[in-house]
């Protein structure tokens, strides 16, 4: 009897621990992002759009045997060589019904087959057959809303609040804060699958000024309306937005991790136009970026006006400033200072393990950046208007992969970063980087694997 209740209580154990594992897995992921990054000393000024995505994607999961390229991508933790070999089974063996046939391709290992258990599903591949009038209906009234807010209340005083005499606010205008104590923030998101999605974004920093006479709204407001899936049109963001393109030497305002993770992640060749849900303050466009998508051919044209912030010299930039503070005079005085200006088009070709990619920007500001006086700012970007262009490039063949990006600013400096990794075993991967920056290169979007935040 007691056999039998031990062995009972084993199998229950068993039953019970797959189920736990799957519960919190995808959050252990994604806080391990964000553990990796604090540990490299990253910013992590993004966290708050991944975090949405994936709580999105487990939400919602996506069809792996109707899913084309653009949509794993989204997952961010396959690399194109993984993509390439998962639609390779589906094309020879026909569509995946379980979650224990991933491992029938060899391109996955275990920790990347469990990760895709939980934003995946094994349904028919088959595409939604709508009527179009209904279509818009549904997209407009049956999609899933989101609202969320947050409010911080200090419970001691910091000496930037204290009671002062506007002499003593004269004498010492960086000490103190306009505003009150209060952090508070709202958030509206609607989406409907991955056809339409829209929101907007609202936060006061504590410390900052809002609902007074000479400052009415919150300090930051922030909104966007995407298009996907509509036959060419691949993907349409209007408002906020963030952009990624080859290695990110040119473009790249993605969410950015230390050395560790990315070098996990360089097997990735991805070209992405996201809407900027979050409160972050920095690393985002303003404007339209719109994503054209034929057979093997992608093309995506976008353009940006903003306001920024930025340390003055004079009539010159000295620094463009990206915390997003504004709660002292010094602070409002930077605000919407500077004007910039961002346009340009990536063009992409991905077929038969192959990918080739064409990248041009063109960035312009109303004021010049000054002449550095330091000695270690002897090359940072001089003048008003930019250039870059650059070409990304992968090639995928069973065990063998071979990605890189190589890049040009408007004197002629290259930079360029290449990667060739071998899978010489399941849980055995020999990398190999090459990496070469010229001292002079500009590319004030880029971002990609370096030793600091510019390349």
């Amino acid at each position: 009897m007691w056999q039998r209740v031990i062995i009972a209580c084993l199998l229950l154990l068993c039953s019970l621990l797959p189920v736990s594992a799957q519960f919190v897995a995808w959050e252990t992921f994604v806080e391990q992002l964000f553990l990796e990054a604090e540990n490299e000393g990253e910013e992590v000024a993004l966290a708050e759009n991944l975090y949405d995505d994936y709580i999105y994607l487990h939400a919602n999961p996506i069809n792996i045997n109707s899913a084309d390229s653009t949509e794993l991508q989204r997952l961010g933790f396959l690399t194109d060589r993984q993509i390439e070999g998962i639609h390779y089974y589906i094309y020879r063996y026909g569509a995946l019904r379980s979650v224990g046939e991933l491992m029938l391709i060899p391109e996955l290992d275990y920790h990347t087959r469990q990760l895709l258990s939980y934003f995946v599903v094994f349904g028919e591949p088959t595409k939604e057959e709508v009527d179009v009038r209904d279509l818009w209906r549904k997209m407009l009234t049956k999609g899933r809303s989101e609202l969320s807010s947050r409010v911080d209340i200090p419970l001691y005083r910091r000496e930037g609040y204290a009671p002062r005499t506007q002499s003593a606010l004269d004498a010492a205008p960086s000490r103190y804060y306009m505003g009150n104590a209060l952090y508070h923030n709202i958030r509206y998101n609607y989406r409907y699958g991955t056809r339409l999605s829209w929101g907007i974004s609202a936060e006061t920093d504590a410390g900052e000024p809002s609902f007074t006479a000479a400052f009415p709204r919150p300090d930051y407001l922030s909104g966007y309306v995407q298009l996907g899936d509509m036959g060419l049109l691949r993907n349409l963001v209007v408002g906020n937005y963030r952009l990624r393109f080859g290695q990110g030497l040119v473009l790249n305002s993605d969410f950015a991790l230390g050395k560790t993770m990315l070098l996990q992640g360089l097997g990735r060749q991805s070209a992405s136009v996201k809407p900027h849900r979050g409160t972050g303050e920095s690393d985002y466009y303003s404007g339209a970026a719109a994503t054209l998508a034929w057979r093997s051919w992608q093309m995506t044209a976008f353009a940006s006006y903003q306001l920024l912030d930025a340390t003055l010299d004079g009539a010159s930039i000295s620094t463009i400033k990206t915390d997003g503070y504004h709660r002292t005079p010094l602070e409002i005085a930077k605000r919407n200072n500077t004007r910039g200006n961002l346009f340009g088009a990536h063009l992409g070709y991905s077929a038969h393990g192959l990918h080739l990619g064409f990248t041009a920007m063109y960035q312009s500001f109303n004021r010049r950046f000054a002449a550095p006086k330091q000695s270690y700012k002897r090359y940072a970007p001089q003048g008003n208007a930019f250039f870059n262009a650059s070409m990304d490039y992968a090639w995928h063949h069973h065990r063998l992969s071979v990605v890189g990006e190589t890049a040009v600013d408007g004197k002629g400096a290259i930079a360029t970063l290449n990667t060739l990794r071998l899978k010489a075993a399941d849980q055995l991967h020999v990398t190999l980087l090459q990496r070469y920056y010229a001292h002079d290169f500009w590319a004030l979007e880029g971002k990609s694997f370096s030793a600091s935040s510019d390349i």
